[in-house]
């Protein structure tokens, strides 16, 4: 129930944290684009100066008296000059020409001027004269080279897939492709450019957030900016995404002008009022290319069918989030992928008697639900999340021969019998690759069951076994032939600190099944000898609370649980550098600021410096080397490094470093990230890369958030 709790807390977290993401990213977005433009203008003022004092200088110079006239050829191809047309044969000829001609003044001008100036008998007046004269050959030449340049013949087809590359809005998610990201720019630098990107449609496909709102004038700007979009995108298909939550209206402009072009839609998500999604009801039966459907809604008190996307030929994929307890007509008959959150019971029999479905999500499941009975021939995933308690038997009417990867989460109730049931009617064999399970493993021994039907497996993630036996049978102890012998990943969530035998019992596994020699591991994964197993190169325990991941190793490593006097010592030095620097201990109390701050700071550092430690396990017990750590990891240019703080923990932890690479063989176990224990075998090759010391600091590639709490994220 509290972790439950916990989760229910973090996931609020996490919305009031996007809202204040979304709003800081509107801010800085205004304030971006108003930057930009403030520069654009800047930058457009100085060229124009420039311009203009040039312009002076090419009228006045020539002008003066006894000043002689620039003997540069005339432009034999001005119009070229002026556009990025290629030149013909005898233009290029004449072009070359014109280039000599120039260059050959340019050195006339140059050598005179080195000559007089050399000499002492150049002016002023005389050499400001010369350098313009050779500026405007220099000019001359550069700008009839640009007429030579191979890009001039770069065919149309070289330079659209060079958009297609570069295109930003191939790299925008759907949900953030905002106008700014439509590559308007490459219709404006030149009329090749903008022909060669007005003629390739698939680049024009992508529309911006569609956003319905009552505003007549947004309205008007929107609705000139998709259509110039849908026509420049010519018949390819239309990536949409439609975004209108507080909308509750079945008529808008955009509706319509959309709705004319269905036949080209191709992906299209809708996150709006079930009132607006069936404003959209001119579609149904003209949807021959749309292939990807997400619909987003809330709850509705009297919510009528969703018809418009029953007839739909190409339509494989469908994510549907938010509550639609009334009838959705898809042609569930023909879907690979589906996802839904907050499925309704009378919805899971359509969707589950799909033959050709390859992935099924359906999140939120009410504590009542079981699946029908049906076989699911071609089902090679399944993500299924219940809201709070599973049914013991939700699985037992379900067959899936051909799954490969399932990720179950049941905060109450155990789902392991459930899933073993579910697994055992796959025949001949089962060829399950990947399994995380979130689940309240109460009972003894249940693992050990399910790990015998998946003698594929591949990856393991499930909540810490009640049993010592399921740990001991994955180990090999307890069995001649160790439990899923293709194992390569394991992961174990904890939901407090694994002590006493069962820690041994982790400890036996990681030395039976990462530090196997290599001559008794597999070499082929697929062929395996009786009692062969594949090396497992990931062992890793997890938590939803950083403090266990420390008491964790200290468990694992053996580390004495009462201090000793040097390890309570700099237990003390590490409260006080923490109640000077707040920031290392992540805390966001201020710090003090008064003008011996820095001076008791210093004072710290010198004690800890001076106190003699000889064994490396007092820093670790004290856990001293990770603030230091991050103290030295602090930006060069902070306030920190500028009063030597930063210096002064590098130096420290250099001096400490010695006693830390000779007790490097005794350790096993780093963390990755705060909630997160790596075993790193004997034969890590880290154990002997310049990185070593990480093992004791912390592994650099740390476990991500969504990594470690993936039951929130499945969303």
């Amino acid at each position: 129930m509290f972790f439950w709790l916990q989760v229910k807390v973090l996931t609020m977290k996490l919305s009031f944290a996007s809202a204040k993401f979304l709003v800081r990213r509107s801010i800085a977005e205004r304030k971006h684009r108003l930057q930009k433009k403030l520069m654009k203008l800047e930058r457009k003022a100085r060229s124009s100066k420039k311009k203009a004092a040039r312009t002076a200088k090419d009228l006045i110079i020539p002008s003066l008296p006894l000043v002689s006239k620039l003997e540069l050829p005339e432009a034999p191809v001005p119009h070229l000059l002026r556009s990025n047309t290629p030149p013909t044969e005898q233009e290029e000829a004449l072009v070359r020409a014109a280039i000599a001609d120039a260059e050959v003044e340019c050195r006339r001008l140059e050598e005179k001027l080195i000559e007089r100036l050399a000499a002492g008998t150049a002016s002023r007046g005389w050499e400001t004269v010369t350098r313009h004269k050779i500026g405007r050959a220099d000019r001359f030449i550069h700008q009839h080279q640009s007429v030579l340049s191979p890009l001039r013949r770069l065919p149309m087809e070289i330079l659209q897939t060079i958009f297609m590359e570069v295109d930003p809005t191939m790299r925008v998610h759907t949900r953030w492709r905002q106008t700014s990201d439509i590559p308007w720019k490459l219709g404006q630098v030149c009329r090749i450019w903008r022909e060669s990107a007005l003629s390739l449609s698939l680049l024009w496909k992508y529309l911006p957030l569609v956003q319905l709102k009552k505003s007549t004038s947004h309205t008007r700007i929107q609705l000139a900016c998709l259509s110039e979009l849908i026509r420049r995108s010519g018949a390819a298909p239309l990536d949409i995404y439609i975004i209108a939550p507080n909308y509750d209206r079945s008529t808008h402009p955009v509706i319509d002008l959309l709705s004319k072009h269905s036949e080209r839609w191709h992906t299209v998500s809708i996150e709006s009022t079930p009132t607006t999604i069936l404003g959209f009801a001119a579609i149904k039966g003209r949807l021959p290319s749309l292939k990807v459907l997400t619909l987003h809604t809330r709850h509705h008190t009297a919510m009528p069918a969703i018809e418009m996307f029953e007839v739909a030929p190409q339509l494989q994929a469908v994510y549907v989030s938010g509550s639609i307890p009334g009838d959705l007509k898809l042609p569930f008959s023909q879907l690979r992928h589906y996802k839904e959150r907050f499925i309704w019971p009378q919805r899971i029999h359509a969707v589950v008697a799909s033959p050709m479905l390859r992935t099924l999500s359906i999140l939120e499941l009410t504590d009542d639900v079981t699946f029908p009975v049906v076989t699911m021939p071609c089902l090679l995933k399944l993500h299924v999340k219940f809201q709070y308690r599973a049914e013991t038997d939700c699985f037992a009417n379900l067959t899936i021969p051909a799954i490969e990867e399932i990720k179950a989460v049941s905060y109450r109730g155990n789902l392991i019998p459930s899933l073993t049931s579910l697994l055992s009617r796959c025949e001949p064999h089962c060829p399950l690759k990947h399994l995380s399970i979130r689940t309240d493993v109460g009972e003894r021994g249940v693992l050990t069951p399910l790990l015998e039907l998946t003698p594929c497996l591949v990856s393991l993630d499930t909540s810490m076994p009640a049993s010592r036996l399921d740990i001991r049978n994955l180990a090999g102890i307890e069995r001649h032939k160790p439990l899923a012998p293709l194992l390569e990943t394991c992961k174990f969530f904890c939901d407090t600190v694994v002590a006493g035998e069962m820690s041994l019992d982790l400890i036996n596994l990681a030395f039976a099944r990462c530090d196997i020699a290599e001559e008794y591991a597999a070499a082929d994964m697929t062929l395996l000898h009786s009692g062969e197993v594949r090396r497992l190169t990931t062992l890793c325990l997890y938590f939803d609370g950083s403090p266990w991941t420390y008491a964790q190793q200290a468990e694992l490593d053996d580390w004495p649980m009462v201090d000793t006097d040097v390890s309570g010592e700099l237990r003390e030095l590490k409260e006080e550098l923490h109640n000077e620097l707040p920031e290392l201990s992540l805390r966001r109390r201020s710090r003090r600021f008064d003008r011996k701050w820095d001076e008791r700071v210093d004072r710290i550092l010198n004690r800890i410096e001076n106190l003699g430690v000889g064994d490396p396990v007092d820093v670790y017990i004290s856990s001293l080397h990770l603030s230091l750590k991050r103290l030295s990891g602090v930006n060069p240019g902070s306030e920190l490094a500028r009063k030597g703080f930063r210096q002064r923990a590098i130096d420290i932890l250099e001096k400490w470093a010695p006693l830390f690479l000779e007790d490097l063989p005794r350790r096993r176990w780093a963390f990755q990230g705060p909630y997160s224990l790596l075993y790193i075998s004997s034969h890590d090759a880290l154990r002997t890369s310049p990185e070593a010391l990480s093992i004791i600091y912390g592994l650099a590639d740390e476990a991500s958030f969504p990594a470690i709490f993936w039951p929130v994220f499945m969303a």
